[in-house]
């Protein structure tokens, strides 16, 4: 399987982590920080990294709570993806 050497035995890993990240998207009192870096990831294989970067592009095209408001919603993911690498 192509994703055994990142320990993956799922079948359709990137189905699995799209539907975790939509579970944060839903949760009503919102995902923080360290909730999407646990259950996303940070990592650079891509399977751990490009869902957390979608999730925080669609997280960002609404206000966010504790960062100022940009006049865009690209702005504000530009902001909220720098906040995973400090």
């Amino acid at each position: 399987m192509l994703f055994c050497s990142l320990g993956v035995d799922d079948p359709y890993p990137y189905q699995t982590q799209l539907k975790k990240m939509q579970k944060l998207l839903n949760k009503k009192e919102g995902a923080n920080d360290e909730e999407v870096e646990t259950i996303l990831g940070t990592s650079l294989a891509a399977l751990y990294s490009v869902p957390t970067a979608i999730f925080c592009f669609l997280r960002a095209c609404a206000p966010i709570p504790g960062i100022e408001v940009c006049q865009s919603a690209s702005k504000n993911y530009s902001i909220f993806s720098l906040l995973f690498l400090i």
